[in-house]
């Protein structure tokens, strides 16, 4: 007997989202494909992708805004020039004969709350070195707190400055190494001073560790750079730009930057000064520097459980390095930005990124939890290495199932897709992240970079990709296919929305997405595949989320019934990566479709079981005050399919053809 379904008119874009909860799939098929740059070098090489099958899980979006609505700023460090090695060990040895006296102030004992000094420094818009004059404000048991004479800083901020200094010193000192003391004053100084780098809330200079302080002045200065003969970390004492519209007090956000560059000069401090050794790859030092925000996030949670931080989310994670990876601003990570290439010309935002999800990936899943950034800083010391070679050896014996770096690569590229709450694939249920596929089917990746691509069924490997790519493929929980392919030619032909592509392959039969046999046959596949955009419900509430979840269900029970509900996920695909767009565009729009959606979701999950739904009339006109001002700001053929609907609807047509009879 057939259940007549009885469900009142659910509008386009509810359709439109509840559809869009992921492309229908074959059966045990790959959804999905990383495609990944296994070269871990840092150097501005690229290789190309070759040519991807299927097509990009494009999530648009738009500014980086919290939750609340207010801007997130962007903060960085300052990329600096890095000093001949070999002087530093001149350098350490003269001072360590006595011979290295400063050639400014000599400071045999900890500065005292009043002594003043002169600093060496310059800033992006200096044309020169000019002298900052500061005074001890305030001294701690770890450091000595130096503030610009020009600067009027809160005694509450000073405090707050010097108090946690030597909580973070603790924390580094424990998951990763501790400082050298280059002055033999016992302290690190920090300098607060007034930035000339034309600073604002879209880009600034929180901080910097220079390692050319722990050098000569006598030897810096024939290359034009003056030292300061000191073990000092500088942090921004004036506000960037535009401050007042991310409404928090300055002193406290900014605090994390003094752990961040605290880290880089202890790094340097035992890898060059200390060990005679060279300097880390830039992506590894930023890494263990981020990670060590994080470190004292968490001890700050676990003394007291009420903590807050602007930068914190959850358990003491890094809210704007996990915001810009999900929203992409400037759409490189997509299109192949690399984790070991630090590019300092490009979207050096991106890196920081990067660098930081792949360090919470390597303390989520380590034995060692936060500790691996110390194994790993010892790995580099006792073999000589400076470069991902170092974290591929810890990471197999501190990670399971990792045997390379290669392996390390593919199970946190697939992590960063999925995230799962457990196992290999996720950051064990800590943050919402969301990954992004390239505007295009064929890019050039940076070393370390990785891309995404969602496919059905059969898929064919690239034949013209760089011999660096390799491709996975795996499913909503991770698990590998059966088989890969690599591809040898292909003919593709394109008829109305639907693509048919002709094959022949090389196969090479695998158990899983680590391990290949060496057995392969000739074989040719036929596979057909609906073109798959943007995904706004993942956009909305994430890819695993259980109001997508409860959205697919919707979706699959009802709307792919009829062959006019396959149609609207036909019109689906075509116009999801403007919708997507549009709901980061405009954060009030996107802020009411989540509470019509949170409105619904009851009875929609209701109505796959019972086959009815009565929506409320005040829902209903929601939904089409809602269609209204998505058609005000699409383009035209978005518009004018939101036009068409809503006509259809009127008329009732939308209805007869879904095979839908109301409910009232």
């Amino acid at each position: 007997m057939q259940i007549r379904k009885k469900i009142a008119t659910v509008c386009f874009i509810t359709a439109l989202v509840s559809l869009c909860a992921g492309p229908v799939l074959g059966a045990g098929s790959n959804d999905y494909i990383a495609v990944i740059n296994t070269n871990g070098e840092d150097a501005s090489s690229t290789q190309s992708s070759g040519t991807l099958p299927g097509a990009s899980p494009l999530l648009a979006t738009g500014p980086l805004y919290r939750s609340d609505g207010r801007i997130i700023p962007l903060r960085k460090d300052r990329m600096l020039p890095r000093l001949d090695p070999s002087l530093a060990r001149e350098a350490r040895e003269e001072v360590e004969a006595g011979q290295g006296l400063f050639t400014m102030q000599a400071i045999q004992a900890a500065a005292s709350i009043g002594d003043q000094k002169s600093f060496w420094v310059q800033d992006t818009l200096d044309p020169s070195w000019r002298q900052v004059a500061a005074t001890v404000q305030a001294t701690g048991n770890r450091c000595v707190l130096w503030i610009d004479d020009t600067l009027t800083v809160p005694s509450s901020s000073i405090s707050l400055y010097v108090n946690e200094f030597d909580v973070m010193y603790d924390v580094v000192g424990d998951n990763i190494g501790s400082f050298v003391d280059r002055d033999s004053d016992g302290k690190v100084a920090i300098l607060l001073y007034a930035m000339n780098d034309g600073g604002s809330i879209s880009g600034y200079t929180g901080g910097y560790f220079w390692s050319k302080d722990y050098y000569l002045d006598s030897q810096t200065s024939p290359q034009g750079i003056r030292s300061n003969e000191m073990d000092i970390v500088y942090i921004r004492g004036d506000e960037p730009s535009g401050w007042d519209s991310v409404g928090d007090d300055f002193y406290e956000y900014n605090l994390t930057t003094l752990v961040h560059e605290y880290q880089h000069l202890m790094h340097f401090g035992i890898k060059v000064w200390d060990n005679n050794g060279d300097y880390t790859d830039t992506w590894i030092d930023e890494m263990m520097a981020m990670a060590s925000e994080t470190m004292y996030f968490k001890e700050k949670l676990d003394n007291n459980p009420s903590y807050t931080h602007s930068d914190m989310q959850g358990d003491g994670f890094l809210a704007s390095r996990i915001a810009y990876y999900s929203q992409d601003l400037n759409s490189s990570i997509k299109n192949g930005h690399g984790l070991t290439f630090w590019d300092n010309y490009g979207d050096v935002l991106a890196n920081y990124a990067l660098s930081y999800l792949f360090g919470q990936y390597l303390a989520a899943q380590a034995s060692s939890g936060q500790g691996i950034f110390k194994d790993i800083l010892n790995y580099m010391l006792t073999n000589g290495l400076n470069d991902y070679r170092a974290v591929a050896g810890i990471a197999q014996s501190r990670l399971s199932g990792v045997s390379s770096w290669e392996d390390l690569l593919k199970n946190w590229a697939i992590a960063n897709f999925l995230n799962l709450s457990s196992g290999p694939y996720g950051y064990g249920g800590a943050f919402s992240l969301t990954a992004q596929g390239p505007t295009s089917s064929k890019i050039n990746i940076s070393n370390g970079g990785v891309v995404y691509r969602e496919v059905g069924g059969a898929w064919s490997a690239p034949s013209d990709a760089g011999s660096a790519i390799e491709v996975y493929g795996f499913d909503d929980d991770g698990a590998a296919g059966t088989t890969t392919t690599t591809a040898g030619s292909t003919t593709t032909t394109t008829v109305a929305e639907t693509t048919t592509t002709s094959t022949s392959v090389l196969v090479t039969t695998t158990t899983s997405v680590l391990v290949t046999t060496t057995t392969s046959v000739l074989v040719t596949t036929t596979t057909t595949s609906t073109p798959a955009g943007p995904c706004p419900a993942s956009l909305l509430f994430g890819r695993k989320g259980s109001e997508t979840e409860q959205l697919r269900l919707f979706r699959d029970a009802v709307l792919q019934d009829s062959e006019a509900g396959k149609g609207l996920v036909k019109l689906y695909y075509r116009h999801s990566i403007e919708l997507s767009r549009l709901m980061g565009q405009y954060p009030e729009l996107r802020s009411r479709i989540i509470a019509l959606i949170n409105e619904l979701l009851p009875d929609l999950t209701a109505a796959v079981e019972t086959y009815e739904l009565s929506v409320p009339e005040r829902s209903m006109e929601t939904l089409l005050d809602l269609c209204d001002d998505i058609a005000a700001v699409a383009g035209p053929g978005l518009q004018a399919s939101v036009e068409r609907l809503k006509g259809k609807y009127t008329t009732g047509e939308l209805l007869i053809d879904l095979g839908i009879s109301p409910v009232y």
